[in-house]
This record gives structure tokens, sequence and C-alpha cells, in this order.
């Protein structure tokens, strides 16, 4: 006989599926949860009393399906919400997207944190929007192809576990508004807008996109401190030539011994100090490391003060990338991209909708210890509220295993059959009622 050498598969526990939640959720827990987050954060009195249950059960909805939440989805999975009051929802026919953004600037003044901000775009895709107000082709970094759909600039605040949008705003091609405003333009619009609200910021970072002589003249006049990223054949002042950024980054690797800091990872950094045209002094600093998620490779980047060592600008910089795995986490988890109407009025709610539930789930993240927006998601979708023999209620999770183990059949049976004749007392009841009816 051959022996056996498959191995048994561990009991793990797997994520719910979309119908094991609709039976197992509680529509009653999902609202107590999210009114209860809503509550802490201080957010209840801000957002409109006309259409706060609606966001309650719309940002319920996206805490626990699995699969594009529709309006017809969340009605039918919380039972206390119709069709209609969702969809009047996300049209935003009774409020407006600036409410919640009012929103969260007042939860970073009462945070009183100190935090920095990024600026940066990314690209919805609306792969089937031709009809679409405001989706235009564009192309779609993580797609690696054109994709029709929206482009959004953002503002977020950055403060230890708290990623938080205070700004956003969508880029329309020439011609399709009476004005047209470049992504600079609009980016430098809302981090004016932002920082009349909000205060002073530690300081604010971007990339090379964002990266001209109008933004740092903003910054100074807000007071803030900058750090970017430049691309290589800009031309810069250094010992009274001008010269490209890839050519002064090679002097500087060449002209003295490289010195390596574990703060960068062990990449070798350079500093000097430049001028961009009539401006300046900045403090250049040419990187040879993994930044951005990319793979090793030589970075140019740029400070607004000379001060600053290379290794404490390359950290600053690194720092960018929290906005990247925000919009990541909200595509793949809070479905960003998942908007299926086609007015420009409509996606703005959508993505503002997207942002409260993200917030949300930061707030119970930063609770648990090395929780991500993932696992705080997949724990909302179990939770259940139960009533016992005595009529007391209480919060439990539900925890199902794999039907696959049977490992432990013996013990589940023995269970069963000790736990079985108390959950038929507890039905009898209900079925008195129903035969009574």
């Amino acid at each position: 006989m051959h022996k056996r050498t498959k191995k048994r598969r561990k009991c793990q526990l797997e994520p719910l599926s979309e119908h094991e939640i609709m039976a197992a959720v509680s529509p009653l827990a999902l609202f107590a949860l999210v009114g209860l987050t809503f509550d802490l954060l201080d957010l209840t009195v801000r957002i409109p009393a006309i259409v706060l249950q609606a966001v309650m059960g719309h940002v319920a909805g996206l805490f626990v399906l699995s699969r594009k939440p529709s309006a017809v989805k969340v009605a039918e999975l919380l039972g206390a919400l119709s069709h209609d009051q969702l969809t009047r929802l996300v049209y935003g026919e009774r409020w407006t997207a600036h409410a919640i953004m009012l929103a969260f600037v007042a939860l970073v003044n009462a945070l009183g944190i100190p935090g920095y901000l990024v600026i940066d775009d990314t690209h919805i895709p609306r792969p089937r929007g031709r009809k679409v107000e405001g989706a235009y082709w564009d192309w779609d970094h993580a797609l690696r192809r054109n994709m029709l759909g929206y482009r959004m600039v953002v503002v977020l605040w950055v403060a230890g576990p708290w990623m938080i949008p205070l700004a956003f705003s969508f880029w329309h091609k020439k011609g399709a508004r009476p004005k047209y405003r470049t992504k600079n333009e609009i980016a430098r619009t809302l981090l004016r807008w932002t920082v009349r609200r909000v205060g002073k910021a530690q300081y604010v970072t971007f990339d090379a996109w964002y990266a001209n002589k109008k933004m740092f003249k903003m910054c100074e006049k807000l007071g803030l401190e900058w750090f970017t990223r430049v691309k290589k054949n800009t031309k810069l002042n250094w010992n009274g030539k001008r010269l490209r950024a890839d050519t002064i980054g090679r002097r500087l690797l060449k002209a003295s011994r490289l010195y390596r800091r574990s703060v960068v990872s062990g990449g070798v950094a350079r500093k000097a100090v430049v001028r961009w045209g009539e401006q300046g002094p900045f403090a250049f600093v040419v990187l040879r490391d993994e930044i951005d998620g990319e793979c090793s490779a030589i970075r140019y980047l740029l400070a607004s003060t000379p001060g600053p060592n290379a290794a404490a600008i390359a950290l600053r910089y690194k720092s960018r990338w929290q906005i990247e795995v925000f919009f990541e986490t909200l595509k793949q988890h809070f479905w960003l991209s998942a908007y299926q109407g086609r007015t420009l009025r409509g996606e703005q709610a959508y993505v503002a909708l997207s942002f409260l539930a993200g917030v949300c789930a930061q707030y119970w993240a930063a609770t648990k210890t090395n929780a991500s927006l993932a696992e705080v998601k997949d724990w909302a979708s179990r939770l259940l509220l139960v009533t016992d023999k005595k009529g007391e209620t209480h919060l439990t999770l539900v925890r199902p295993l794999p039907a696959d183990c049977l490992d432990g059949i013996e013990q589940a049976k023995a269970i069963v059959k000790k736990e079985l004749p108390k959950l038929l007392q507890l039905a009898s009841p209900l079925r008195k009622v129903d035969s009574a009816a």
C-alpha cells in the first residue's frame, strides 16, 4: 500500500463570502458600529441630519460587502433603508461632498496631532464610461495602459496611523469646462484651502509632477517646508554653473567618499546646495536607494531649506508613499472605483463616502495593535448581535470553520449534541408566535 504523503490542510479562519455575510451579519450591529464610530470621531453633528441614516447605511455596506456595493445590495443587506434612499444619497441631492471634507478638517483640528501633508493624484477607471460626465482617456499606472476614467487630485493629512483626506478635486481636459485648470493649478488651490483651515503642517511632500516654481512660491507664502523629487533633466545652478540634476548627482557621487546611512535603508545619499533659477538656496540630494516601492536606482531630491542632512531629506520624501498606500487600500477594500452612476456630482459624493469609510476603519485599526484596514473590515463583517434565553442581548464575533476541516469532527459532534437542545429551546417561543399568527 502506498503511504499517504499529502498533508491535511490546517484549519484557518477564511474570509466570509458574500452569501455568508448576508446570512450571518447583524444589520443592527453594523449600524451601531458605524454610529458609534461617528460619535467617537465627533462626525455625527457635522453630517447633515437629513442624510445621516443613509450615510451610516452606505458606510456599513462598504465595510462588509465583498463585491461592488450597489444600492440594491446594501438595501438587501441592511433592510432598514430603501434602494431609493441610497440612490438619492449617492447622487448628492440633499448634501454635498464638501460637508464631509469640512468634517474631516474639524476632526484633524480636534485631534491636535502634528502631521504633514501629501499631494498626489490617482486614476479611477471607468472602462465602460463613454457617456459618463468627467471621465476621459488617461494613463493608468496600475493597469499600465490608457483607460477611460476620472483623474482626481487629493491633499492627504498624515500623522501616525491616521491618513485623512482633507481636499480633493477632479481634473478635466481642455474644452470640457469653461476654464481649464492643470493638475498643478488644482493642487495649489487645494493646498491653499487646506492650510487656511487646518493651520500650519510640519511639511508638505509631492512627486516630480508638482515640482515647479509656482508650487515653491505657494509653499513659501503659506510658511510650509516642502520635500520633492525632480526629474533628471531639471536644470539647477550649482557652483556657478547651470547643470542637469543627473550631472550634479554624478559629480557628487564621484567627488568624495560615499557615506552609507542605515536610516535610508543602506542606500547612498549625498547633499549639495543649489538654486532653481532665481529661487533658493535649496538642498539637493542624490540618492541611490529603493524608493517609492521601485527597484534600486538613483533619485534626485530637492528640499526647501538646506539645513536638514541628506538622510533626513530622503526620509521626508519617502513619507510621500503613505498616499499610495491610502489609494490602494481604498480601491481594494472600500470600493473607491465602484461608482456606477453617470454624473460627476454622484462620483464626488461616492468618493467622499469611501473616504469616510476608510477614516472610520482607521479609528478601529488605531485601537487594535498591528491591525490593517483590511483586517478591520473583515472583523466588522463578522459582528453579530444575539439574544440568549433570558432575553439579554450580547455582541459576538462569527468565526465559522471551513467545511473541509474534519480533524475535529468528533469534538464538533459532541459540541453540537450538547448545545443543540439549548438552541431549540430558544427557537420554540418563535415557533409559538408564528403558529399563533
